[in-house]
């Protein structure tokens, strides 16, 4: 696509690799799985567009990312990241921050850990873990966190067929979503590298049991205002989480959370509503800009 450039840095002692487009200050862009940076690719060119340096790294464990020799995966490690590539790319300037699924866990944790470094907070597909009620439908949604833990089936499993249980998993999040093979082929060319797959589903492993300091941080941080205006861009289609599932939570975000539920669009909400996306993107960079 034109004007996205391959970009690498090194930070909280793992070295990024992603893409990169445009000049000016900073956004950064926070993949969830099963995806690479390039699903940021139209998101990267229309901030360009806006006069952002949109930056996507691939997180931790995704090739071209360091994979190997990574251990932790937890959603502190995930927002130390964010954190740190802020500070390295952006020093003395608040940065846009976008995260998408788990991008979008680490998000609220780094945003309430550093509210300084980011003037801008839009996250997709997942909201913050205390606004999400929790009902029969989510734990529903939500299942492949359990079904996933049995490493060595699962591992199979998305090896099979080359990768093809990745399409599923886009079909189940998404239903109503018809994509091609291009949507899928640049995360299941990263999962075949050696210990990208194991490093991706380590975000779910971990979650699920994290270490004892690991757990203590992220409880804090939950319970940790969120002072960065943010915006949560939700597809009405999504097979988890509809509007009705949410709770009002100012205490935590004081400045404002508004949410976004596009019409024809499930968990890649980004992806499969590109143009809508984009325009509640622009507003919500507007609006705090102007805050």
């Amino acid at each position: 696509m034109d004007g996205l450039e391959r970009w690498e840095a090194e930070a909280n002692g793992v070295r990024f690799a992603g893409l990169s487009c445009g000049r000016g200050p900073l956004a950064l862009c926070a993949h969830g799985f099963p995806e690479t940076a390039e699903t940021f690719d139209r998101t990267l060119v229309h901030l360009a567009g806006l006069g952002y340096r949109a930056v996507a790294p691939n997180m931790r464990g995704y090739w071209p990312s360091q994979a190997e020799g990574v251990r932790a995966f937890e959603v502190v490690d995930l927002a130390d990241d964010l954190v740190a590539l802020a500070e390295q790319l952006s020093p003395g300037r608040p940065a846009v921050l976008v995260a998408h699924d788990w991008g979008a866990f680490a998000a609220y944790d780094a945003a309430a850990m550093r509210p300084a470094l980011f003037r801008a907070l839009v996250t997709i597909g997942i909201p913050h873990t205390p606004v999400v009620k929790q009902t029969p439908r989510v734990a529903w949604g939500l299942r492949h966190f359990f079904a996933w833990q049995i490493r060595g089936p699962t591992l199979r499993r998305f090896r099979a067929n080359g990768f093809a249980y990745v399409d599923e998993v886009y079909r189940r999040w998404s239903p109503t979503w018809r994509f091609g093979p291009e949507e899928t082929a640049a995360v299941k060319e990263a999962f075949a590298h050696p210990g990208c797959l194991e490093g991706a589903l380590s975000y779910y492993w971990q979650f699920m049991q994290p270490s004892a300091e690991g757990r203590r941080r992220h409880a804090e941080l939950l319970r940790t205002p969120i002072l960065v205006p943010t915006t949560l861009v939700m597809g009405k289609d999504d097979a988890a989480i509809r509007a009705s599932g949410l709770r009002d939570r100012p205490d935590l975000f004081p400045r404002g959370l508004e949410a976004a539920w596009l019409d024809g669009a499930g968990h890649f909400v980004h992806r499969e509503k590109p143009e809508e996306f984009c325009a509640v993107l622009t507003r919500a960079l507007g609006a705090a800009a102007s805050d």
